[in-house]
C-alpha cells in the first residue's frame, strides 16, 4: 500500500510539473498545441463591397510553427503568386497580427482563429480585406 501511495504521489508530482512548465503566465493548453498550425483554403474573401475571391481558382495559407506564414494564390489568369511573412500573438487585441514579408509598406493584418477556421481582415486604403480560410 505504502509503494502505491508513493508511486501515486510521484506520478502526480511529475506530471503537475511537466503540465505546468509549459504553460506561460497567463497561457493555456493552446499556447502549447498550437492547434491553429498547418494548411488552410480560402472559402470567401471580399475587398470592399467586391467578390474578392472570383479572379482565383484557389488561394491557401500556411501557418507554421516558427510565427511564419506562406500564403500563395493562383488567378484565374496569370502565374502564381506567393508571399510569406510573419504572424505573433498580441494579448492586448486578443488577435494574431500578421505581416508580410514585402518591399511595399503593406498594413498590418489582423487574424482570429475559431472552430478550425482563420478570420482575416486587413484595411487598404479606405477598403477592408476580410478573407475565411478553413482546412
Amino acid at each position: 500500500m505504502k509503494k502505491r501511495t508513493s508511486f501515486l504521489l510521484v506520478f502526480i508530482a511529475v506530471f503537475t510539473f511537466f503540465c505546468c512548465s509549459g504553460f506561460k503566465k497567463d497561457g493555456g493548453l493552446k499556447e502549447i498545441t498550437k492547434p491553429y498550425l498547418g494548411v488552410y483554403t480560402c472559402e470567401k474573401a471580399t475587398l470592399g463591397d467586391s467578390d474578392f475571391l472570383r479572379y482565383f481558382k484557389k488561394i491557401s495559407i500556411e501557418l507554421k510553427a516558427d510565427e511564419s506564414f506562406f500564403l500563395t494564390a493562383q488567378p484565374k489568369v496569370g502565374r502564381k503568386i506567393a508571399a510569406g511573412g510573419g504572424y505573433r500573438y498580441d494579448e492586448d487585441a486578443d488577435c494574431f497580427l500578421l505581416k508580410a514579408e514585402s518591399r511595399r509598406n503593406l498594413p498590418e493584418g489582423r487574424m482570429q482563429t475559431e472552430k478550425g477556421k482563420l478570420y482575416i481582415y486587413a484595411r487598404y486604403g479606405k477598403k477592408l480585406l476580410f478573407a475565411v480560410f478553413s482546412r
